[in-house]
């Protein structure tokens, strides 16, 4: 599957109207800051990491009902593993835009590297993705960039899903998905949805 294209950390607000499963500007906002934050402070081998850039896709999932999202996260809370673990709500801008997986912060003190570097995430059907990890020394915080977008989209990750992040080997984790909604609908590009709307 080729790389996208490496650029800037800036998320930008699209024109496009979308559904209830796209993102909101607060969520947009939490993750440029991260992304300024991996861009000015992250070094690694005197390289500045940075995040890629990558077209928008639209959700065409039905929307989720609050029961649905619910019931996601109990069963992703019941996980257990002799591994340390943590799990993450995927929100739009993970899943739809920018794709910049943030780690919870506490699990990256803990158990991850604190380093910027390259792990590999095995997903249910135990494929293997490479991902760049960046990590910011001054705030101890981690997450995914760039690989981020081919496992989310390749694994149709979709917003309010839950993942769980299972530490099964240095530089390994085993990721666990739970679903909002068992039906797995196919993305839109951005590009290709404004392409079938008349001017």
């Amino acid at each position: 599957m080729p790389e996208s294209l490496v650029g800037t950390c800036n998320v930008s607000a699209t024109r496009q109207k979308r559904n209830k499963n796209a993102a909101d500007p607060s969520e947009s906002l939490e993750v440029a800051g991260a992304c300024r934050s991996a861009r000015t402070s992250i070094k690694s081998n005197d390289a500045v990491m940075k995040v890629q850039r990558q077209h928008a896709i639209v959700s065409q999932r039905l929307p989720v009902s609050e029961g649905q999202k619910k019931y996601a996260l109990q069963r992703a809370e019941i996980f257990t593993s002799k591994y340390p673990s943590t799990l993450q709500v995927i929100k739009a801008a993970s899943a739809y835009n920018s794709f910049f997986m943030v780690i919870p912060s506490e699990f990256v003190r803990e158990h991850l590297p604190h380093t910027s570097k390259k792990l590999t995430l095995w997903d249910p059907q135990a494929t293997p993705w490479q991902v760049d990890y960046v990590y910011c020394s001054h705030r101890s915080a981690g997450a995914f960039s760039r690989g981020w977008s081919q496992f989310s989209i390749g694994n149709n990750l979709e917003k309010f899903d839950v993942c769980v992040f299972e530490l099964i080997a240095e530089d390994t984790i085993k990721v666990h998905i739970y679903r909002a909604q068992l039906l797995i609908a196919q993305y839109q590009h951005q590009e290709e949805l404004s392409a079938a709307i008349p001017n």
